[in-house]
């Protein structure tokens, strides 16, 4: 461009101003042609919803006490990796794919326009129930043309075709194959809350077409649009994603939460049902041995004509039946505990035990186990914190902690076995001397308070664990899940075209166009256009300069001796006499 710089005056912008305007009908043109493109883009672009929700987790691990209830910098890691582990669950593929599959996403809706599609979601006019028996029809459209309240036209076009498969079909019938019976399976119904009013505002031959999904690649791709973060300072995260329908996206959101809440009830739920398993498998053992004591009983009572226990008699039969309750319930806790060694020493999953059903009541025991596996979980987010980097410090630390809790675990039950134990055996010291004792009855009277003794101890221990059964389904039926929804997912926008942000683009585009075009035509342009021009490229002196002659004759200093022209060839007349 023509810019000169003279002396330390800096820029000088005249000549500059001097182009544009003389080229202002160029930046006119392309703002015009620029602003018209970026108007049909904010016009047409698919428009791209944001929708937000938001989800509190709780602590379910907050009831022990531990390092991190008394260091800041310890309670800060537990809740972050409680966070990201919990944030990793939200966008497991199996969480994902439980929700894709609630929803109705198998198959996406779209109608034809002139310039582009839109996708219908839930106001389609149409709907498709069945599948593709084939993976070569995912992706591919199948197109639709309303003919008129009960039929419509079906058109598939397809490399994998010899050729178009074309068919006009009525409403709920199924769909024929191309050739065989594998290719797909499905029906086209009228959806009837909107069938109507898109058949009365558009008429008949509206295009349509509908595309069968790829379950794996939705949740590929919902795994990846879905956005968690966490609120500062808090153990609320926020879920987002962007789509094309915003009724889709909150569907999805909602769904999800829902499906993840369903998921940590189920969880704790398994509790109470491997409880109810635990105490089924306990009183299926008993009911036949109810059953036999009962018959034995009423054997023996009819063949002895139905004796009667004496006073005597009957304390002791009250001091076995003391003794020998004592004694089950000890037995009972002790294979609970034997179990829970196994586990705790085989590193098996503590899951899948159910303390309550096991008779493990010690709150010394109960609380190393809420802290072993509680330590469990942490050092799992902390793997997936520090990336599968079991040599981190932090890693390391838990496994530390871990391995302390697990000694003083398996301290605690061989402690509780032992003393177990020694009551049994306390116990049996007790029984040898009452059965001693009764030696001196009659054997009539012996044997009738022996199977009465049995009689009683599998009833009461029966009885029992009916009692724990509707403990454990009551407990059960109240189970209320961990996490809570803060806020039902809801939609801004559309994000999507950014309108102002393209007219923006399209302003300085416009005027960078011209702007560059102008630049290199003048680069390029050798010609002399004014005296300051000339005077920039040569050093010999300029004597003056005549302008263009508008006049109609040739002899203007004759015929206009005091235009402006005339006075010029005066000056250069004056001046070459002083050269």
């Amino acid at each position: 461009m023509e810019i000169k710089k003279i002396g330390e005056k800096g820029l000088d912008i005249k000549p500059l101003i001097s182009i544009v305007r003389r080229n202002l009908h160029l930046y006119f043109l392309f703002l015009i042609i620029i602003f018209a493109i970026a108007w049909m883009v904010n016009r047409y672009s698919q428009r791209v919803y944001s929708a937000n929700c938001s989800l509190l987790i709780r602590d379910k691990f907050n009831a022990v006490a531990g390092p991190e209830d008394f260091l800041p910098e310890f309670a800060e890691i537990k809740t972050n990796n409680l966070i990201v582990n919990e944030m990793q669950r939200l966008k497991s593929h199996t969480l994902i794919r439980q929700t894709i599959d609630s929803l109705p996403f198998g198959v996406t809706y779209e109608v034809v326009g002139k310039l582009s599609t839109t996708e219908l979601y839930d106001q389609s006019p149409i709907t498709v129930k069945g599948k593709v028996l084939d993976a070569i029809y995912y992706g591919m459209p199948f197109h639709v043309k309303i003919l008129d309240s009960g039929s419509y036209l079906l058109e598939v076009n397809s490399k994998s075709f010899k050729k178009n498969y074309k068919k006009k079909l009525h409403f709920g019938e199924k769909v024929p194959c191309i050739g065989k019976d594998t290719d797909w399976n499905f029906v086209i119904y009228k959806n009837k809350s909107v069938f109507d009013d898109a058949l009365h505002s558009g008429g008949s031959g509206t295009a349509y077409k509908f595309v069968f999904n790829n379950p794996e690649q939705l949740v590929k791709r919902y795994r990846g649009k879905l956005k968690i973060d966490q609120k500062e300072k808090s153990t609320i995260i926020e879920l987002g994603i962007d789509e094309e329908v915003p009724q889709k996206a909150m569907d999805f959101l909602n769904k999800l939460m829902a499906v993840y809440i369903r998921e940590n009830v189920e969880q704790k739920s398994s509790m109470g049902t491997l409880t109810i398993q635990f105490i089924n498998d306990q009183l299926n053992k008993i009911t036949g041995g109810v059953n036999d004591a009962e018959n034995e009983l009423r054997t023996f009572k009819s063949e002895t004509g139905g004796v009667e226990l004496t006073e005597k008699a009957k304390s002791y039969l009250e001091t076995i039946k003391e003794v020998q309750t004592q004694k089950a319930v000890y037995e009972l806790q002790n294979k609970s505990l034997s179990i829970l060694r196994d586990h705790i020493f085989n590193n098996k999953d503590l899951g899948v035990l159910a303390p309550g059903a096991m008779e493990i009541t010690d709150p010394v025991l109960l609380g190393l186990l809420n802290q072993f596996v509680s330590e469990q979980q942490q050092r799992q987010s902390a793997e997936i914190l520090y990336k599968n980097n079991s040599n981190s410090s932090p890693v390391h630390s838990l496994d530390l902690q871990i391995n302390t809790t697990k000694a003083s675990l398996l301290d605690n039950i061989k402690t509780m076995l032992s003393s177990n134990s020694i009551k049994e055996k306390e116990l049996d010291k007790k029984l040898e001397g009452v059965n001693g004792m009764m030696n001196s009855l009659p054997g009539t009277e012996m044997g009738l308070v022996k199977l009465t003794a049995k009689y009683t101890l599998v009833q009461t221990l029966y009885q029992y664990l009916m009692q724990k059964r509707s403990e454990a389904e009551i407990a059960k039926a109240a189970i209320i899940p961990d996490h809570e929804i803060i806020d039902y997912a809801e939609f801004e926008g559309p994000i999507k075209p950014e309108k102002s942000r393209n007219y923006l683009i399209a302003l300085l585009v416009g005027l960078t166009i011209p702007s560059v075009i102008i630049y290199f035509r003048n680069f390029f342009d050798e010609t002399i256009h004014s005296r300051p021009h000339l005077e920039e490229l040569t050093n010999i002196p300029v004597i003056g300069n005549i302008g263009h002659n508008n006049k109609k004759t040739n002899l203007i200093i004759l015929n206009h001796p005091k235009s402006i022209i005339s006075e010029a060839f005066r000056s250069i007349r004056t001046n070459l006499q002083f050269l």
